[in-house]
């Protein structure tokens, strides 16, 4: 007997905010991965823009022996 019989909606209050909470985790999880997924797009850019170059190098490197 020694819990309060009425709380005013203490109970409501904090379960909305564990969910507001739980929502805001997710967004920040969403835009992590956006965020990660973006960084592979560069870095794959990178890699195909340096293997033009490295291309581009060989053929400069094969015409000038020629």
């Amino acid at each position: 007997m020694t819990q309060p019989l009425f709380q005013g909606g203490a109970l409501l209050a904090r379960s909305k905010a564990a969910q507001a909470e739980a929502q805001a985790a997710v967004a920040d999880y969403r835009q992590t991965v956006l965020a990660a997924f973006g960084q592979v797009a560069d870095t794959l850019a990178a890699i195909q823009h340096d293997g033009s170059a490295d291309a581009a190098q060989a053929r400069a490197d094969s015409a000038a022996e020629t």
